[in-house]
């Protein structure tokens, strides 16, 4: 049987069995309004379901131009992580037209490919390398938040 007890100072959840201590990783105290583009379902819904895990409130796309339409009707998102090779636009080309709609948006670009492009160094972003983890995604968030 296992018993769940809060540990009041770091915030995580710890299960004790049988002697044993794991860790669970435990929800930020900050919730961010995220907008993920990603063409691939797979990886888009991964990464969500990592997302809502660490307590953030996220909003799928499956394209740029989705993004952008989504950005128009609702320009209250906090952070755009989004993939950087995709069909209609790159993630490049959606985090600058994305800070159209909100100058200051945080953004983070997944891929393994950025590091060729030189308008990476201009974009302000942060970047996670496919594939990634919770513990990734979570320092990757942390860096620019």
């Amino acid at each position: 049987m296992h018993h769940a007890y809060q540990v009041a100072k770091t915030g995580f959840t710890h299960f004790a069995n049988h002697g044993e201590v794991m860790r669970v990783t435990a929800k930020q105290e900050a919730s961010l309004k995220v907008l993920l583009v990603d063409d691939e379902m797979l990886v888009r819904s991964g990464t969500a379901m990592m997302l809502d895990e660490l307590g953030h409130d996220v909003t799928e796309a499956v394209s740029g131009q989705k993004a952008l339409q989504i950005l128009a009707d609702n320009p209250h998102f906090d952070v755009i992580i989004t993939d950087y090779r995709m069909p209609d636009m790159d993630g490049m080309e959606l985090i600058s037209a994305a800070r159209d709609f909100i100058p200051h948006m945080k953004a983070v670009l997944m891929t393994g490919y950025h590091a060729d492009d030189p308008r990476f160094a201009d974009l302000h972003a942060g970047s996670l390398s496919k594939p990634f983890g919770l513990e990734e995604l979570e320092i990757a968030l942390g860096g620019i938040c």
